[in-house]
């Protein structure tokens, strides 16, 4: 009923491709990562804020970059991005920006889920303590929001690195 016959020479001649396509995958993921990990902090911090204004501008950059599909992202940097200010980027760079500015945007709500997770109570022993507002979060909230939200982060690295896909002759990524 089935024809099994596979021809497995294909893939064979094909690893040196293969190899390349997931060397350019890893290093695109551990960058895009790190530099979410990095800059979703600040934002997650501003979504929180007091002042009314900052905490809108976060919450307009986390909505538009949660609700849109990144394949709509990546083509608007790619594409439009140059169009619009006449700046025309490689590939690969418009990827990492692109997939950096999606991470930021998951990883900062779940930091700041992480962040209103910790007890209040926690956080006025700091204040009691005069501890200021950096050292309270570095102290004291960002070591408890980490451990739990852990789970949530690494879900999320997971998913970039399977959203990151090699086109080994146009180094763009799909």
């Amino acid at each position: 009923m089935f024809n099994y016959d596979f021809d497995w020479s294909v893939v064979t001649n094909s690893l040196d491709r293969l190899g390349q396509g997931l060397l350019t995958t890893i290093e695109l993921a551990l960058l895009a990562i790190v530099t979410s990990m990095i800059l979703a902090v600040p934002v997650a911090v501003a979504r929180m804020s007091e002042i009314r204004v900052i905490r809108w501008i976060a919450q307009v950059y986390i909505e538009i970059f949660r609700c849109t599909p990144l394949l709509v992202q990546l083509f608007w940097v790619f594409y439009a991005m140059p169009a619009l200010i006449g700046l025309t980027l490689p590939g690969f760079l418009s990827a990492f920006i692109t997939l950096s500015l999606n991470l930021t945007a998951f990883m900062a709500e779940a930091y700041r889920s992480g962040f209103q997770s910790v007890p209040v109570e926690q956080v006025e022993a700091g204040q009691m303590l005069r501890l200021s507002y950096a050292q309270r979060l570095r102290y004291i909230i960002l070591p408890q929001a980490m451990r739990q939200q852990l789970p949530v982060i690494l879900s999320l690295d997971i998913t970039l690195f399977k959203d990151t896909a090699w086109c080994p002759r146009s180094r763009w990524v799909i």
